[in-house]
């Protein structure tokens, strides 16, 4: 059983087996999606179905749902685990108003400069100007990046995870960065 819910990192309780009860995590997602006035579906404002598809694919690495599971190499196979963790595109929006958690910022209204963007740039301008909650919602940017940049990410803010080292996210930096074709 699982159930989108909004607001905070909520969990399920599910009943896999008689020796244990597992907790599913539900992170409510927003996908910023910088583009440059392009229609959807076009350039790098990305189609519903093409950002639906990659929530799928990290539904079923997280959760081991994948259909080739048996061919993990016997090396990794014990080390291979359901994570108890699904994403949902969030369905309410900070002002409490319904979402389909696709967030389609132009750029270009938002006198941000051409792309490609810098991680700098990214990190100074773009995230602080368009984040959610980080407490409510785990924010994923895509869009055009420079330098060969595939993507980057920040650990939470106030992270108590030993083995952890800085930089840390911020109220106005934590999330993920991807390039918008990869």
């Amino acid at each position: 059983r699982h159930t989108r819910l909004q607001g905070d990192w909520s969990s399920d309780v599910c009943s896999s087996d008689l020796n244990r009860i597992k907790t599913v995590y539900n992170l409510p997602v927003v996908v910023h999606v910088i583009h440059n006035g392009n229609a959807v579906g076009a350039s790098y404002n990305l189609s519903d179905a093409q950002i639906l598809s990659q929530i799928a694919v990290l539904n079923e690495d997280y959760r081991k749902l994948n259909a080739d599971t048996s061919l993990i190499p016997s090396v990794f196979a014990g080390l291979a685990t359901d994570c108890e963790i699904t994403f949902c595109l969030a369905q309410t929006d900070p002002n409490g108003q319904p979402t389909t958690g696709i967030d389609r910022i132009n750029r270009t209204t938002k006198g941000w400069t051409a792309p490609p963007f810098s991680q700098t740039y990214v990190d100074a301008t773009i995230k602080p100007n368009s984040i959610w909650d980080v407490n409510k919602y785990l924010n994923i940017w895509v869009c055009p990046l420079s330098g060969g940049l595939l993507g980057y990410a920040t650990f939470p803010p106030s992270s108590t995870n030993t083995g952890l080292s800085a930089p840390f996210g911020t109220a106005t930096t934590d999330g993920v960065v991807i390039q918008y074709n990869a």
